[in-house]
């Protein structure tokens, strides 16, 4: 891991030189290195506009997101991880960033951003214009049922969309593990046959979403 956070730190500037001398990069992967308030002189360094881009795990900020939204990187990126950034705070840029890649991003990884009821709705209304997508990770982050429900719904049109990976809804949790597998399993069918029904409105039968379930950490979950 290195700290990129510090624009003037002789890492960080050593790091972008190197990047600036790459022109025909077009996948970086930050994973886990530290880059908050920071990513505008990382990539801004980053001569082509990339393709693959992760930034897991790197302590983003609202600043960052927000010069993410319009970089030149914004309209080319199509693949795009940002799992384990606290993103609640950075809905509206992400948002911005969405309608940007609506036509390119094929893969997007949103797993323990943060998100919560309060943010499914704006969530579904910009995912559900991502043309290219093909495989959605929001797994890890606090949706109750119905708004798992209505995003199941809201991604049902996406013909390219093959795998929605989301974690069981927090309501689904019982302290007796029977109740709880029922509730369950009564979760999946719902939302199997809600999604369902909405294809079949929209005429998309011949479409198949799999929608891979997960569980949360036991940190997130009060029962």
């Amino acid at each position: 891991m290195i700290n990129l956070s510090v624009a003037a730190s002789d890492t960080c500037v050593n790091f972008t030189d190197t990047l600036g001398s790459l022109g025909h990069l077009v996948r970086l992967d930050l994973s886990n290195n530290i880059v908050r308030g920071n990513l505008r002189r990382v990539l801004s360094a980053v001569v082509q506009p990339l393709q693959y881009l992760s930034l897991e795990g790197c302590g983003l900020s609202p600043v960052d997101i927000a010069y993410l939204s319009v970089s030149h990187h914004s309209a080319s990126v199509c693949e795009l991880l940002l799992s384990n950034n606290n993103l609640r705070q950075s809905l509206s840029s992400l948002m911005a960033l969405l309608r940007n890649l609506k036509t390119s991003l094929k893969l997007i990884q949103l797993e323990n951003c943060s998100f919560s009821d309060e943010n499914c709705s704006m969530l579904s209304e910009s995912m559900k214009r991502l043309t290219s997508v093909v495989y959605l990770d929001l797994q890890d982050n606090l949706f109750s049922r119905n708004n798992v429900y209505q995003l199941g719904v809201s991604l049902a049109c996406l013909e390219t969309l093959q795998y929605l990976r989301v974690s069981y809804p927090t309501d689904s949790y019982h302290d007796d593990p029977e109740v709880q597998n029922q509730s369950q399993k009564e979760f999946v069918v719902m939302l199997g046959e809600l999604i369902y029904r909405e294809k079949q409105r929209l005429h998309q039968n011949e479409k198949t979403l799999s929608v891979i379930f997960c569980h949360l950490p036991h940190v997130y979950v009060q029962i």
